[in-house]
């Protein structure tokens, strides 16, 4: 049986926190492929397949969603909360990464089912520090 690869998608409209996770993945020798949406109705219609994602080919099917709380259009509250009640989506991997120190928000994923919840940091290697725990659990998927 061969082992499929995981494609991350990152849901997240900061470019400082994208650059940093493209450089961080690169940091840590991330091989999975990560993808990353802008906003969370985006996020949905990746997930969902709708649009220009029909195309699996180029945009598969992700393993794992990073998820910031603070997305344009939708909230990541919101999303996670339409993919824990869509059937074909609710039992996705997903990881809150995010600014926000707020244990309302921590709670309410956690009530949502969030698998983890990272706080990032604006110093870069704390970035990458904390991007080690998604590495590792990349790495528990895959095997």
């Amino acid at each position: 049986m061969s082992k499929q690869e995981i494609v991350v998608l990152m849901a997240e409209d900061n470019d400082h926190d994208i650059v940093a996770a493209r450089r961080a993945w690169e940091k840590l020798e991330i091989a999975t492929q990560l993808f990353i949406v802008s906003n969370g109705e985006i996020c949905l219609d990746y997930l969902q397949g709708k649009g220009k994602f029909r195309d699996t080919e180029r945009y598969p099917r992700p393993g794992l969603l990073l998820l910031d709380i603070n997305l344009p259009k939708i909230n990541g509250l919101k999303v996670l909360e339409r993919i824990r009640k869509n059937p074909n989506l609710k039992g996705l991997p997903v990881v809150m990464i995010t600014t926000s120190k707020r244990e309302e928000d921590k709670a309410i994923s956690s009530g949502l089912g969030i698998d983890g919840f990272i706080i990032k940091s604006l110093e870069f290697d704390e970035f990458v520090e904390s991007m080690k725990a998604i590495k590792t659990m990349l790495e528990e998927m895959e095997s």
